[in-house]
């Protein structure tokens, strides 16, 4: 299966100062049909512990929004 042809919500997560730069994770997500992005500001590739509430509610919300599409 290719990523275009993923049929599933995906988020991409990265950090403002990431050596995954947002740039280049804006590429990736751009080829998912149904994808999301998010940037954390003052974290780099360790978002999740640099700003771990701002990440679980970032991902909170997303599995949220999705399950009120379900």
């Amino acid at each position: 299966m290719k990523v275009k042809e993923l049929e599933c919500p995906v988020l991409l997560v990265c950090g403002e100062h990431d050596e995954a730069a947002p740039v280049t994770v804006k590429a990736y997500c751009d080829l998912f049909p149904r994808a999301e992005m998010a940037v954390l500001p003052d974290a780099s590739h360790l978002h999740h512990l640099e700003q771990p509430v701002l990440f679980r509610d970032m991902v909170n919300e997303f599995v949220n929004q999705e399950k009120s599409y379900a």
